[in-house]
């Protein structure tokens, strides 16, 4: 999937993904990050992945594989990486379907 990204104006941004554009608010985004509960998890990390999984309109499953990899050392060790390994098992699954059928 290419993507590009068209700017909007102040603070906005359209992501082109070859389906409907998907238009973002990254001054929303970092408002509702920075008003959301800090996990300890995450404590020392230069953004939270929410920020960037944000901030970088990544789907639903790429953003779990940042999210378990990201807390794994900090939050639910093997079984967190087990979760990063089901949805990279998916995401794998996804591409190859997406190969196939051009």
């Amino acid at each position: 999937m290419n993507e590009d990204t068209t700017p909007m104006g102040a603070g906005r941004k359209q992501i082109h993904t070859g389906l409907e554009p998907l238009e973002i608010d990254v001054r929303k985004s970092e408002l509702l990050a920075n008003q959301a509960p800090k996990s300890q998890h995450y404590k020392g990390f230069a953004i939270e992945p929410l920020q960037y999984i944000e901030a970088n309109a990544l789907p639903f499953i790429e953003g779990n594989i940042i999210k378990y990899v990201s807390r794994w050392r900090h939050k639910d060790g093997l079984d967190d990486l087990r979760k990063a390994e089901f949805y990279i098992k998916r995401l794998i699954e996804q591409a190859e379907q997406e190969a196939k059928n051009g």
